[in-house]
């Protein structure tokens, strides 16, 4: 009983005491899918690093079931030097995704990052 009353108070209010699992899916043009699992923090910057492409993915908020998540996205040069090329800032439910597309002046998709979130974990305040 204790631990389902702990589990309602946690998807009932604002949750400052939590961290997020996710999972993404990179794609370059039509090159195979790069899976990855990322475990991140509140207000942490995580960096997700690819060869033409950077990401930061920030968890701002957690409230209930929903996550905000504001996300910046580099392009990288030959050199390694990143450029930014964007960002967004959004609410999510948990269980569904979000996709940052960069996309050719003809239409075709170059760059997809898709982000799934799994699932909210709660941690010691």
């Amino acid at each position: 009983m204790k631990y389902l009353f702990l589990l309602s108070f946690i998807f009932t209010c604002n949750i400052s005491f939590a961290n997020l699992y996710l999972q993404t899916e990179y794609q370059e043009g039509n090159k195979p899918k790069i899976i990855t699992k990322q475990h991140i923090f509140l207000d942490k910057r995580y960096p997700i690093f690819y060869t033409k492409k950077s990401y930061v993915l920030i968890l701002k908020k957690i409230n209930g079931d929903e996550a905000t998540i504001e996300s910046e996205s580099y392009n990288v040069d030959k050199i390694g030097h990143k450029t930014m090329q964007g960002g967004s800032f959004g609410t999510y439910k948990i269980g569904k995704h979000f996709t940052l597309t960069d996309h050719a002046p003809n239409g075709d998709q170059l760059f997809s990052l898709k982000v799934i979130l799994e699932k909210i974990v709660p941690t010691k305040p």
